[in-house]
């Protein structure tokens, strides 16, 4: 088995409502790695021998792969051979709308996970062992106006989701959106 990892949580296509950071969860799992060193049979029977192969460093990434940030390793489960190890942060975001969150792991032979699927796909086998990604929409209600939308919705007693239905009430005036278009340009400018 080539070295992999897996999010658990939040799902592909979920809404997620957070304050900067959402609450990422997952597994990873090393099947190639090596036990360093000789070891006696009274050191592998003790059990104290857990730590030396395992997943060693596992990231997670908000943006599709372009900023990594590790996984705490008090945040990881306990280390044993050739065992799934789970893991879970906080992961930073602060962008709002659909995102892609990646997640990949190193073992102690720094064996990881290719970012594209291209790059890792074994055309003799079934597997392949590229960075898991999920899609999620993020709203970020530590912005004033999405924390203020929110606040719309709980007074009216409606729920946000799902985000493609029409709201039974105005999210925005018209005052409000003739003032915004006042201060900011359109996104298609024709010189």
């Amino acid at each position: 088995m080539p070295v992999s990892s897996a999010i658990m949580s939040p799902w592909t296509k979920q809404v997620v409502i957070h304050n900067g950071t959402i609450e990422v969860k997952g597994w990873a799992y090393s099947g190639g790695g090596r036990w360093p060193g000789k070891q006696s049979q009274s050191t592998v029977f003790n059990n104290q021998s857990a730590n030396l192969h395992t997943i060693e460093r596992v990231e997670c990434s908000p943006d599709g792969g372009h900023t990594w940030y590790p996984v705490p390793v008090q945040n990881m489960s306990k280390k044993y051979k050739y065992a799934w190890r789970t893991w879970h942060m906080q992961l930073p975001v602060i962008a709002e709308g659909w995102i892609e969150i990646l997640a990949r792991c190193w073992d102690n032979s720094l064996n990881t996970q290719p970012v594209e699927i291209r790059h890792a796909w074994n055309w003799g086998l079934h597997v392949t062992h590229s960075c898991h990604r999920i899609k999620v929409y993020s709203v970020n209600k530590s912005y004033a106006l999405t924390a203020k939308r929110l606040g719309q919705f709980e007074e009216h007693g409606e729920s946000l989701g799902p985000i493609t239905r029409p709201t039974e009430f105005p999210t925005i005036s018209m005052n409000e959106y003739e003032k915004y278009w006042e201060t900011v340009d359109p996104r298609d400018i024709d010189e």
